[in-house]
């Protein structure tokens, strides 16, 4: 009898956790208490590190002191490697941005390829802005970049709405309804880090290729 009632007791707390990160993924839901939020926001975290490939479109700004920059942006995502297509307004491509473990490499129309290791150094050099890439990827996704540390603030669907990392400030002012698991993915994000502002507006998710 004792071990039964252990058992349905175990059971009970496995359909509350799913039940309550399943409220918190769906946009427009209905608010969780704060201890709720910080469940589901962990189970939600653990669930999108997990996630190892995708493709975002979208619209990238970026406002610095020597002006401001503007393209449409595609970034497929594939474990630990990534291409990231900028495009102007038209649809030609103006760079292109490729990134593994063995390094990066920067292409332009006309140009020879340029590599370096860190995208921010071949972002700094060819359009004097930069941005940290390898943890921009986790960001984009809605968590935190794992090795560091950051600052948090949940919204009251256990969601990331403002996160301090690594010198930046990343606001999460917009989620948008997606087709896999989570079912809300960030739509934009504003990032911060002096004295750059990054702003990213994303029109398209696909998760898994």
């Amino acid at each position: 009898m004792g071990r039964r009632l252990v058992a349905l007791r175990t059971l009970a707390a496995i359909l509350l956790s799913l039940l309550v990160v399943s409220c918190a993924s769906v946009p427009g839901g209905t608010s969780l208490s704060r201890a709720d939020a910080e469940t589901a926001w962990f189970a939600r975290k653990e669930m999108l590190q997990a996630v190892r490939t995708w493709d975002i479109s979208g619209r990238i700004s970026v406002s610095g002191p020597d002006g401001s920059w503007n393209a449409r942006i595609h970034w497929s995502q594939r474990g630990d490697v990534y291409d990231i297509d900028f495009m102007s307004l038209f649809g030609q491509r103006v760079a292109q941005l490729e990134g593994g473990d063995g390094g990066v490499v920067l292409r332009l129309p006309d140009q020879n390829p340029q590599q370096a290791a860190t995208a921010g150094e071949l972002l700094a050099e060819s359009f004097g802005w930069s941005a940290p890439v390898d943890s921009l990827r986790y960001w984009i996704l809605g968590i935190p970049q794992p090795r560091y540390q950051a600052v948090t603030r949940l919204d009251d669907l256990g969601r990331l709405s403002r996160l301090e990392q690594q010198g930046w400030n990343v606001e999460y002012p917009q989620y948008t309804a997606v087709g896999g698991d989570p079912r809300d993915l960030p739509r934009k994000l504003m990032l911060e880090g002096e004295p750059l502002r990054i702003r990213l507006v994303i029109d398209s998710w696909n998760l898994g290729g």
